[in-house]
Formats: structure tokens, C-alpha cells, sequence
């Protein structure tokens, strides 16, 4: 039987007087699941402690990011992601990741 009740989208926002809702499945559904990942370094949810990705704040450059794939793969088997790395031309120690986030096989 198919999942038919709306999961909720991530970042949390109200949608009139209820909350924001996602169909399961849907690309969006994908993406909100990829962002709860990436917003939660290891360590940090005491109930699922190996949950999210390893902090990069100190990691230097480049970004690990396939450690930072393979984190995202473990919990997000639907996702297929595309990263982007942007290195900021006024400050040599700023970098932007723009992860694009699409279901597999869509």
C-alpha cells in the first residue's frame, strides 16, 4: 500500500494555519529529507548519533565532499546529488555549497 499521508517539509513553515506538507516521494520530499541530513553535523541527535554529516567547519579546502556524498547516501538512498563548490574571491577561506538534490532515476 502506498504512503498517501503528506509528510512535513523541512524547514518546518506554516502554510495558512498548518504546516507546510510535502507528498511522500515527490522531489521535494527528497530535498526536505537532504536538508534535515546536511543540517545536523554527526553526534549532534542523541537518539541517532551517527545521524547527519561530519562538520566541515575545520576541514580546510577543498571540502570533502565525498565524504559529504556518501553521508547523504547512507540516510537518503533516493538522492542524487550534483555539488557545487564556490570559493569566495574576497575571503580565500569562504566557501559556497550549493548541493542540487534530484530523485534517482527522475
Amino acid at each position: 500500500m502506498a504512503d498517501t499521508l503528506p509528510h512535513l517539509a523541512l524547514p518546518l513553515e506554516l502554510a495558512g494555519p498548518r504546516y507546510a506538507t510535502v507528498d511522500q516521494d515527490s522531489s521535494s520530499e527528497v530535498a526536505c529529507c537532504v536538508e534535515a541530513i546536511v543540517a545536523f553535523p554527526k553526534g549532534y541527535r542523541a537518539e541517532r548519533p551517527d545521524f547527519g554529516i561530519d562538520d566541515p567547519t575545520f576541514g580546510g579546502l577543498p571540502l570533502a565532499t565525498g565524504d559529504l556524498e556518501a553521508d547523504v547516501r547512507a540516510w537518503e538512498p533516493r538522492a542524487e546529488l550534483s555539488l557545487e563548490e564556490e570559493v569566495s574571491l574576497t575571503d580565500p577561506g569562504a566557501v559556497r555549497l550549493t548541493i542540487h538534490v534530484t530523485t534517482l532515476g527522475g
